[in-house]
């Protein structure tokens, strides 16, 4: 077993079972949950190694997580890689970041491969907006004169 949460004002202690898997990976030493990720809540990005693969999407396992608080699942509408190289991106064993977008009510995280590639372009769009304001482009016009006077001064 391994302790989930403690909710001191409840006067609770959540637990979880762990895996035969999960045991043995802790007794030889290749499970340690010192490399947890911080944090596991919505929006926050995460490696994880994919798990199992069903045809409605994968389950993957968040390194260094133990018990359900580390298992996870990515439906194919949150996986970008369509057609035959699915299989190859998407194997058992793979390591890929997601985006948690939230939990189920039995504890496991939703993710998003996709997730990851919208934020990439917010940033984007953001760092483009602050880069437009501080250049000041001004009107149609004053490009035009601009240019026309960088030409003038050419000749």
């Amino acid at each position: 077993m391994v302790v989930e949460r403690v909710d001191r004002g409840s006067r609770r202690i959540s637990l979880s079972k762990l895996s035969a898997a999960d045991v043995a990976a802790l007794e030889r030493g290749e499970l340690d949950p010192t490399k947890a990720p911080r944090s596991l809540k919505p929006g926050s990005h995460i490696k994880v190694t994919i798990e199992r693969t069903e045809h409605h999407g994968i389950f993957v396992q968040v390194a260094g997580v133990l018990g359900k608080r580390g298992r996870g699942y990515v439906p194919n509408r949150e996986l970008p890689v369509e057609g035959p190289n699915r299989k190859k991106v998407y194997a058992i064993g793979n390591e890929i970041e997601v985006k948690v977008i939230g939990t189920d009510r039995d504890g496991q995280l939703k993710c998003s491969v996709k997730g990851i590639a919208l934020d990439e372009e917010r940033k984007a769009v953001r760092e483009y907006r602050k880069e437009a304001s501080k250049k000041g482009f001004g009107t149609f016009g004053d490009l035009l004169r601009a240019k026309i006077g960088d030409d003038a001064d050419k000749r």
